[in-house]
C-alpha cells in the first residue's frame, strides 16, 4: 500500500477519534491505526508505528491501548513467522502486566501467546492459553470485543483436536455473549457485527462437519456467506473451503472439485483474522 493511502487511513482514524469523549483521543487515533495497519497485513509499519506508541500509552497512562498495541505486535511477529520473537515480546507482556497487575493485559497476553503456540502445532497449550484469557478479560471492564477474537481462535484450535463436544459449549457461550453485545444498547458498527457473527458460524461449521451433521452445517455455511464481503479475506475464503468440504462429505464429487478449484484461484488461506478496537472500525 503506498504511503499516501496511510496518511489517509491515519486523517480518517483521527477525525473519528476527534469525535468521541475519549480521555486521550491521540491515544485512541494510535490504536485505530494501529488497528488498520494490523487489518491490511501492513507489517513493518506496523512495527515501526507500534514501538512509538507503546512509549506513549506508557506514558500517558493508557494500559488498555498500551497492551492492545503490544498483542497486535506480537501477533503480528507471530503470523509473519517470527514466532521466537513473538514468543519473546509476549512473555515481556505477561510479566508487565503481572507486576502491575493489570488483568486485561494478562488476558491479552494469554490470548497473543495462545496464536503463537497453536502456530508452532503446541495445541494443548494454545487451548490452556485461549482459556486463562477468557477467564481474565471477562472479570475486566476494558473492550469486551477482544472476547470475540479470543473465541474464534480457540474454537479453530478445538477443531483441530476433533474436541467437538467442547466446541458445542464454548459456541454455545460465545452466541450468549454475541446476543448480549447486540442487545447491551453499546454502539456497534455494522461491518463488526458481521465480522463476529461470521466467525462464529464458521465455528458452527467446523463443528457440525467433525459431526457429519451436514445440514446443520450447510445452514451454517450459508449464514458465514451472507456476511462475506467476497473478496478473498478470511470470511470469503472460509466460505469457499467449508463449502467444498460440505460437498465432498455429501459425496458430490464434481462441485467438490469445481469449488476447490476455485478457491486454489485465490491467494493463500488466511491464518490471520480481521480484528477491532472497539466499534468505530
Amino acid at each position: 500500500m503506498k504511503r499516501t493511502t496511510i496518511i489517509i487511513i491515519s486523517l480518517a482514524l483521527c477525525l473519528a477519534a476527534w469525535a468521541t469523549n475519549e480521555e486521550d483521543p491521540e491515544s485512541r487515533r494510535r490504536i485505530l491505526h494501529i488497528t488498520e495497519l494490523y487489518n491490511h497485513d501492513l507489517n513493518d509499519s506496523l512495527i515501526h508505528q507500534a514501538t512509538r506508541d507503546l512509549e506513549y500509552h506508557r506514558n500517558h497512562q493508557c494500559w488498555e491501548n498500551y497492551y492492545e498495541t503490544w498483542m497486535h505486535m506480537v501477533n503480528t511477529y507471530v503470523f509473519m513467522g517470527k514466532v521466537n520473537k513473538g514468543l519473546q515480546e509476549v512473555k515481556q507482556i505477561h510479566a508487565d502486566a503481572t507486576d502491575r497487575n493489570d488483568k486485561y493485559g494478562l488476558g491479552l497476553a494469554n490470548y497473543a501467546m495462545g496464536n503463537a503456540y497453536q502456530n508452532m502445532g503446541y495445541l494443548d497449550e494454545a487451548i490452556t492459553c485461549y482459556r486463562q484469557s477468557m477467564q481474565y478479560m471477562k472479570g475486566t471492564n476494558a473492550d469486551s470485543h477482544k472476547l470475540n477474537d479470543v473465541y474464534s481462535y480457540y474454537c479453530d484450535a478445538l477443531n483441530v483436536q476433533k474436541k467437538y463436544e467442547k466446541m458445542e459449549s464454548i459456541t454455545s457461550q460465545w452466541k450468549v455473549f454475541l446476543d448480549s453485545l447486540v442487545t447491551s444498547g453499546e454502539p456497534v458498527s455494522e461491518r463488526s457485527s458481521k465480522v463476529w457473527f461470521a466467525y462464529y458460524y464458521i465455528a458452527r461449521a467446523q463443528h457440525n462437519l467433525g459431526l457429519n451433521r451436514l445440514n446443520e452445517a450447510a445452514r451454517d455455511i450459508d449464514e458465514v456467506a451472507k456476511r462475506s464481503a467476497d473478496n478473498g479475506d478470511f470470511i470469503s475464503m472460509s466460505v469457499l473451503y467449508y463449502r467444498a468440504q460440505l460437498y465432498l462429505q455429501q459425496g458430490d464429487y464434481q462441485l467438490y472439485t469445481a469449488t476447490a478449484l476455485i478457491s486454489l484461484k485465490h491467494a493463500r488461506f488466511p491464518e490471520k483474522k480481521l480484528t477491532f478496537a472497539g466499534s468505530l472500525l
